[in-house]
């Protein structure tokens, strides 16, 4: 008797060719999701920049029925954007905003109301955003408010309110009114106008400096320096003072040692007398080869030495009766003011 094999496949072949199928899944898989997950992305962004286009086009036409109107407002368009998608964008301080020249910002943006991505429209950009109600911003970040620049020296996240700000170039002395301040007998000022201030604390301090080239009788305490006094009056005259936030006692004050160490690439040196120097990552912004300023930061807490930022961008000390550290302020700036 003849026995027949009944074509099929084995246990063996059809474990081999599961086994390359779930490979070929695992490879597939992900591309798949990602080519899906790109092709929603594009499709929200366009969503995104259609509804910016619309805001634009309201605003444009507000513009041209109101002339003599300087500033648009969400408010007076709202109801002129004509748009039939699904796009939601939070609007309200800190967040999405018309400028004077009728320029759109979005912050905060949803497409059919999707918690998960999170958009931003930008200088003509759209850009994915952190889940949070304010504009993220990093170190460098050129910022210009009331016609002074900035540069942020501190990483700001859609969570925080404010923004840290160095002044780009030092005080001028045409900056303020400093005739009606006590401190105008101890201010001077270079050919470019920049203010070239000791670090002082008391006409005994000058006295003393000057007699005999000690800084006996002087401290290094920033809230008794005529230096604050300086900054404030600066920022009195130049800044709304409800658009900055007060942190640690300020909202104008000068950079500190541990700033410049933390966010901006200095590290330490073995060198003894110049125990911090910068690095390769320091940012251009921070020095300037025109002139060296003070920190907020006293030197070993010496009663005559506080750091200041040098012309070659070494972190050093400087004595309190040098009289050419000029004085760059740092503020925090409220981010719905920018």
């Amino acid at each position: 008797m003849n026995k027949t094999r009944k074509n099929g496949f084995t246990l063996i072949e059809l474990l081999a060719v599961i086994v390359v199928l779930a490979i070929l899944a695992l490879i597939a898989v992900p591309i798949v999701l990602n080519i899906i997950k790109d092709a929603r992305n594009n499709s929200n962004k366009r969503s995104i920049e259609s509804y910016a286009r619309a805001i634009d086009y309201a605003v444009s036409e507000y513009m041209s029925e109101n002339p003599d109107q300087e500033i648009v407002t969400w408010e007076d368009v709202k109801d002129k954007v004509e748009y039939k998608g699904k796009v939601e964008c939070q609007w309200g301080e800190g967040l999405s905003s018309i400028s004077i020249t009728g320029e759109i910002t979005l912050h905060g943006c949803k497409v059919n109301n999707k918690t998960n991505s999170i958009y931003g429209y930008v200088n003509g950009k759209v850009t994915e955003e952190e889940n949070g109600k304010y504009k993220k911003y990093s170190v460098g970040d050129e910022i210009t408010y009331k016609g002074i620049n900035f540069y942020v020296i501190a990483p700001s996240d859609t969570k925080t309110e404010y923004v840290t700000l160095l002044k780009a170039e030092p005080i001028k002395y045409s900056d303020a009114d400093w005739s009606t301040t006590e401190i105008a007998s101890k201010i001077s000022q270079d050919s470019n106008g920049y203010l070239q201030t000791a670090y002082l604390f008391s006409d005994t301090c000058t006295s003393i400096a000057i007699s005999n080239g000690t800084a006996t009788g002087c401290n290094t305490d920033y809230k008794l320096s005529s230096i604050k006094q300086i900054v404030d009056t600066w920022s009195i005259a130049k800044l709304t003072q409800d658009n900055l936030k007060e942190v640690d006692e300020y909202k104008a004050r000068l950079i500190t040692k541990d700033e410049l160490l933390d966010n901006l690439g200095y590290s330490y040196s073995n060198t003894a007398t110049i125990p911090i120097i910068k690095n390769k990552n320091v940012p251009s912004f921070v020095y300037d080869s025109n002139y060296w300023y003070w920190t907020m930061s006293p030197y070993n807490d010496s009663d005559s030495n506080v750091w200041g930022v040098f012309d070659t961008g070494s972190l050093s000390r400087g004595t309190l009766y040098s009289s050419n550290g000029v004085v760059r302020p740092v503020i925090n700036l409220l981010k719905s003011a920018i």
